[in-house]
């Protein structure tokens, strides 16, 4: 028997819908209503494969079950109910739930709670605090009210909206939904709130407790305050971490995580991290779910049987959406890993010489191309050039070796990671190493990477516009580009079209490329901004 198996259960609606959320109402061709990507439309599909498998009397090697299940967003406990009561295994099964072509590797998943209690002293307090609707959800709303001294007032805030109260105030902040798997693509308004509450007078517990999470949470939807450093991989990249919920009354705060650790990893690479962190400021663990990594290669068998029948059917030959994009070794057989989001086409040629072309362009860096191995599985395949300079620039832009100082090498990194690395890194082999930090200030000059320069003339210096020209789209499409959360602004996505830019920002576009904005001079006659832009190569 082979599964395929559904689900019909959806998160929580939340606010702001312009449809009724479970009405499935079509308009303009699109069908509107929560689950009717994630995951009942798809099951419905499935159904009417099936159907019209039977209509055609197509034989089949083996029975085909569709198994439809409603516990898909808490826990799976109906696949649990399906297996103790003697529900058959079947050999082999995928769920449409994901993306064309197929997704072939999904991220370990861990959803935790942690909880402390509050013994608060002093004039301000912490009375209530609620935010979020479900733990892999991104909370587009949290609230808190305080305690607050007669006379005391509360600073102002984007975002952010105090209400005062009988006894005190009322605060609220806003943010953006998205899905946890992907939090970087919405503004966490939980992580708004406990941020601006850690600006405020609180005492004792609850202000220790207030900063620990601004600190070590705050907006960050990769959990690197917590670890110490950024976890990833080139197969499914960086690890996210979800801030979904909080609540919490005078004498008690309980919060609840959803993160989600790369496939080539394992739990015990973060989550005995998160834990001690939290533990340490005296938080205890209150709840624990753990759903392993998963991954197949695009080679087996059933990864392999589906793609064929979707290539067939449509004429696409896309790759699965998990997969390694560039790998760089040097003579030492240290490596570095890039990945980027830019689909492969079909090639109407073999691409492999302007590839390598690309590849071997090093720049003003101290880098030098010996080898290039380009392999395509199921090609050949087309990679736009400004996706593969994109892939190049990350896997080589991270680590200088110059070449007047024999053993050397300079690592860039956030603080935090940095950190860690001088801790951490004693030896590599059978080389004892030391490490230690340097500000950014005190390096000695490297050669420069060429930047060509292009003149421009903007409207505005809205994000849009200024992406718009230096990645040479339609403003449209760079408004696009950026809801999707695609695009960098100073190494900080930002989905925010109309977010001003200003002189010396540095964008960047996954697949794109990266650009800096070096001069922006007065308006022309026309009421145009006149920008001068220098594009990385």
């Amino acid at each position: 028997m082979v599964a395929v198996l559904g689900h019909l259960d959806v998160v929580p609606e939340g606010e702001g819908w312009h449809h009724p959320p479970y009405a499935a109402e079509i308009e303009d061709g699109r069908l509107y209503g929560r689950g009717s990507i994630d995951d009942k439309g798809p099951v419905v599909a499935s159904l009417f494969a099936l159907k019209a498998i039977r209509d055609l009397g197509i034989p089949l090697n083996r029975r085909v079950r569709l198994l439809f299940g409603l516990n898909e967003e808490t826990n799976d406990r109906d696949v649990l109910y399906y297996k103790a009561h003697g529900g058959e295994i079947p050999v082999l099964g995928f769920t449409p739930d994901g993306e064309y072509p197929l997704i072939n590797g999904e991220k370990g998943i861990l959803n935790e709670s942690y909880a402390v209690q509050l013994h608060q002293t002093g004039a301000w307090q912490l009375n209530r605090v609620q935010g979020g609707v479900a733990g892999n959800v991104v909370p587009d709303y949290a609230c808190a009210v305080l305690t607050a001294p007669a006379g005391a007032s509360l600073p102002e805030a984007e975002h952010i909206t105090v209400t005062a109260v009988p006894g005190g105030y009322q605060v609220e902040a806003v943010g953006v939904s998205a899905h946890g798997s992907h939090p970087e693509q919405g503004e966490n308004a939980i992580g708004r709130l406990v941020c601006y509450l850690d600006r405020l007078p609180l005492e004792g517990d609850a202000k220790q407790a207030v900063h620990f999470l601004a600190e070590k949470l705050g907006t960050d939807p990769y959990g690197e305050r917590l670890l110490g450093h950024r976890l990833e991989d080139a197969l499914s990249g960086p690890m996210s971490c979800n801030w979904g919920l909080i609540e919490g009354d005078a004498q008690h705060l309980w919060v609840k995580l959803n993160y989600r650790y790369p496939v080539t990893m394992e739990r015990a690479d973060c989550q005995p991290a998160v834990q001690a962190a939290f533990e340490a400021a005296g938080w205890a663990l209150d709840g624990q779910v753990h759903k392993e990594e998963l991954y197949y290669p695009a080679e087996t068998p059933l990864v392999s049987a589906l793609l064929e029948v979707y290539r067939d059917a449509t004429g696409d030959n896309a790759p699965p959406k998990c997969g390694e994009k560039l790998t760089v070794t040097d003579a030492d057989g240290n490596k570095a890993f890039a990945y980027g989001d830019a689909e492969p086409q079909p090639a109407r040629t073999d691409p492999t010489e302007s590839l390598q072309r690309s590849l071997s362009k090093t720049g003003g860096t101290p880098f030098a191309v010996e080898k290039i191995d380009v392999e395509m599985d199921g090609g050949p395949w087309f990679v736009p050039g400004s996706a593969v300079n994109e892939l190049r620039r990350e896997a080589l832009g991270d680590i200088v070796l110059p070449e007047d100082q024999l053993g050397v090498a300079y690592v860039f990194a956030l603080e935090p990671a940095a950190e860690l690395i001088c801790q951490e890194l004693r030896q590599a082999g059978n080389t004892d190493l030391t490490a230690e930090m340097q500000p950014l200030e005190t390096l000695p000059a490297f050669p420069q990477a060429e930047r060509p320069r292009q003149t421009a003339t903007v409207s505005s210096l809205r994000l849009d516009a200024v992406a718009a020209s230096g990645f040479s789209l339609s403003r449209g499409k760079a408004a696009d580009l950026i809801a999707s959360g695609r695009v960098q602004l100073n190494h900080r996505e930002c989905v925010k079209p109309d977010h001003a830019v200003a002189q010396g920002d540095v964008l960047s576009c996954r697949g794109l490329g990266k650009c800096v904005l070096t001069e922006v001079g007065g308006p022309s006659k026309k009421g145009r901004i006149l920008i001068v832009l220098e594009r990385y190569v």
